[in-house]
């Protein structure tokens, strides 16, 4: 099993909501009819087109931050606010410090307050979207997607796929592929000019396919190719605000493209990017710099940036105790309660949860001990450490994936959560409304003393 087959398998979720809070729901079954009550609405735009934004991603908070950056570029080149549909998980589902820190981020770094998402990215909230925005632009205007998430290819059709969010109450995540978005794009008559940028990993079938004429798809990874996406969109959106590039005093598409492609190479950041389409429209004319909000740091970059673990960072300030020997091992088991987390870096799953944990571990004073078992990936598979093996035989458990909550009194397992602690989420007027975010009231059940 592949390292992302098993990130899904173990508890990506998926999500999607505005600022606005989410408090228990209560499903009510009811007859409708979708097609009549989502039947798109096409109010004409006055700005420069029509513009959505996907993060089809439900777990790692480096998407949000894409969405932030391509809102600010998209407000920087001519759009309106009105005209801009964001898709994403909801801010909720993510730690409430980081979501703060992006809040003044584009406040004060960008000078705009952070994007209203409209619903989650699902395939039939997108099929809805798309279809309004197309319906909303005229001949002169353009047509705006951008994509960001996890990428990767179709084992049967070979097509490459974008990651989408999950509705509530289904076993699979929904993915978008290269040949259905064209589908999308060229439905109907109407002609208008486009452009479609997705970010994730395998993404080169997205220019192949959705590429061409007027419509000018760029992706940042060919495909069998994986690498993060968080330089890409940092010097793409940020270009226009950039210094150093002008052709007659403008910025064109192409050359922004052409200017990124360099500064990833130059920044020692890897990428491949292709660009398939004839339409090259101007982005703005080309200003001094302005202010540019959390910038990223390239690979070669002079700057660098410390990577430290949020469970290390956690045990520094002593609100967890990492399993490192036989020592405290044995501590852990003595406890009368605790709580056993058992986790691997570079899951998925295992962020959502940490991060859950660490705002949680914050706000509570009275608390149960957490011990912390941290497992590595080993060639695309976990490699559990020998403490956790230990658990298994010790308390009669299986430790098959991560992440992995067991509350612990008194010499047994009381409860388990294999996964992401989650719970429902509804809002908006899109199809699919329900989603699954993680749970601050679980969470909190299981710290309980």
């Amino acid at each position: 099993m592949s390292r992302r087959d098993f990130l899904y398998r173990v508890g990506l979720i998926g999500a999607g909501v505005g600022m606005g809070g989410c408090g228990a729901v209560r499903l009510v079954k009811r007859e409708s009819n979708l097609e009549e009550e989502f039947k798109p609405q096409y109010p004409q735009t006055s700005s420069r087109g029509r513009a959505v934004i996907i993060n089809g991603d439900d777990s790692e908070f480096r998407h949000l931050e894409n969405v932030v950056r391509a809102e600010r570029f998209l407000l920087g080149i001519g759009y309106g606010s009105q005209d801009i549909s964001v898709l994403s998980p909801p801010y909720e589902a993510f730690s409430r410090t980081n979501v703060e820190q992006l809040r003044r981020s584009a406040e004060f770094g960008g000078g705009f307050p952070l994007p209203t998402i409209q619903g989650p990215a699902t395939m039939r909230n997108v099929e809805v979207t798309l279809e309004s925005l197309m319906g909303g632009i005229s001949v002169e205007q353009e047509l705006f997607v951008y994509i960001t998430g996890h990428g990767g290819v179709d084992e049967k059709t070979k097509e490459s796929i974008a990651q989408l969010n999950a509705p509530y109450a289904k076993n699979s995540y929904n993915q978008l592929s290269d040949r259905r978005l064209k589908e999308l794009l060229t439905k109907g008559d109407k002609k208008y000019n486009g452009v479609v940028i997705f970010d994730g990993c395998n993404g080169e079938g997205f220019a192949d396919v959705v590429g061409g004429g007027n419509i000018t798809a760029i992706t940042k990874s060919k495909k069998g190719q994986v690498d993060s996406c968080v330089f890409f969109a940092n010097e793409f959106f940020h270009m226009p605000f950039n210094r150093g590039l002008r052709n007659k005093g403008k910025l064109m598409l192409a050359d922004a493209v052409t200017y990124t492609g360099k500064q990833l190479k130059e920044g020692g950041a890897e990428a491949h990017i292709t660009m398939k389409g004839d339409y090259n429209p101007q982005l703005r004319e080309v200003v001094d710099a302005q202010p540019m909000m959390f910038s990223m740091f390239m690979p070669n970059s002079e700057v660098k940036m410390q990577h430290i673990p949020l469970m290390y960072q956690l045990e520094e300030e002593q609100k967890v105790m990492i399993v490192r020997n036989d020592q405290m091992y044995m501590k852990a088991l003595a406890e009368p309660h605790a709580l056993f987390y058992i986790q691997a870096e570079g899951c998925g799953g295992c962020e959502i949860v940490s991060s859950l944990l660490a705002e949680r571990l914050e706000e509570k004073e009275k608390r149960v001990p957490v011990y912390v078992f941290a497992n590595t990936f080993d060639n695309d598979k976990v490699k559990f450490s020998n403490h956790a093996e230990r658990l298994e035989k010790d308390l009669g458990i299986q430790v098959t994936s991560v992440p992995l909550l067991l509350r612990y009194e008194r010499g047994r397992v009381v409860s388990a959560y294999d996964g992401i602690p989650s719970e429902v989420c509804g809002y908006g007027t899109l199809p699919d409304k329900y989603i699954l975010i993680p749970s601050r009231e679980k969470m909190d059940r299981l710290l309980r003393l």
